[in-house]
């Protein structure tokens, strides 16, 4: 996306967002000078070096320089907006000070207040950065590629996601990527998923650590990327809970905007989720038929 606003960059967030905004509600629509953010722990001195981007103050600055003298303030708001910030974030607080409350919409510079720390709330910012102007995005899962469908692994973190995927490596399968897995949005709005260098063609597997997949099972057992298709949730079984049926499409996920089905899977003990993903990958394949001879039909 070029030249995008703040409000795109807090939207590129799902669920529950982390940043309130508290003022300078006239600059949301603003495009940013510049897709960047930093920390201040304490604001440098003098005319600064770069204008643009967002500020993050934590917590403890913004405490002291709430109970700081009227001139202080001054000097720090000067400071402040000398940068040209295209959004201030307070974070670790709950709420603002009336001074900087005053000044964000004087100014027209929204100011949010965040839950998080301030490098939590760095990392997130940095996070949708990526998102919205450079169209990647990191997932954590197991990304596996069956009979040329992509499969996302996704689930609690102890529910068997990498020891599914070795399984389905054993079978004949392609992994992708275990544990992180990042994701691009390219032509047509698809979404390929490869895995970071560091961790490339490497699995960890409870009781056996670090298992090299390339070196085990041959080149034809890892894929350097492959597209994302569907997502695999593996929930663990409740009795009485309410599971998707394997035709469902009604439950997706939103990855860089672009809606994926969510498969949900109950894993049981002794069941055989490796089986389940297979099914999945070929019920896939089957709608996408349908659809093409449908397509040719009309």
């Amino acid at each position: 996306m070029a030249d995008p606003s703040v409000m795109d960059l807090l939207q590129a967030g799902d669920g529950e967002d982390p940043f309130l905004p508290v003022a300078g509600q006239g600059g949301m629509d603003r495009n940013l000078q510049a897709p960047s953010v930093r920390v201040f722990e304490e604001l440098p001195p003098g005319f600064p070096g770069f204008s643009g981007g967002g500020i993050i103050l934590p917590g403890s600055l913004v405490s002291r320089m709430s109970a700081a003298p009227a001139p202080e303030q001054d000097l720090f708001l000067k400071t402040l907006f000398d940068h040209q910030p295209d959004f201030i974030v307070l974070a670790g607080t709950g709420e603002a000070p009336a001074f900087l409350v005053q000044a964000a919409d004087g100014k027209n510079t929204p100011l949010f207040l965040c839950h998080r720390d301030a490098w939590g709330a760095e990392n997130e910012i940095l996070r949708r950065i990526g998102e919205v102007v450079h169209g990647t995005t990191s997932l954590h899962g197991v990304l596996v590629e069956i009979f040329g469908i992509g499969i996302l692994i996704t689930g609690e973190s102890g529910i068997g996601k990498s020891e599914c995927a070795l399984e389905l490596v054993n079978r004949g399968h392609k992994l992708v990527s275990d544990d992180l897995i990042r994701v691009e949005k390219g032509e047509y709005g698809r979404l390929r998923g490869r895995s970071p260098g560091l961790i490339k063609h490497v699995m960890e597997i409870r009781g056996l650590g670090l298992v090299n997949v390339k070196s085990l099972f041959g080149v034809a057992a890892v894929a350097e990327e492959t597209v994302v298709e569907i997502d695999v949730e593996l929930v663990r079984w409740k009795t009485g809970a309410a599971f998707d049926r394997i035709e469902s499409e009604e439950r997706r996920r939103s990855i860089l905007g672009v809606p994926v089905p969510v498969i949900r899977v109950p894993v049981r003990s002794g069941g055989n989720m490796a089986t389940i993903v297979e099914i999945v990958a070929k019920n896939h394949i089957l709608r996408k038929d349908r659809e093409r001879e449908s397509g040719k039909g009309s």
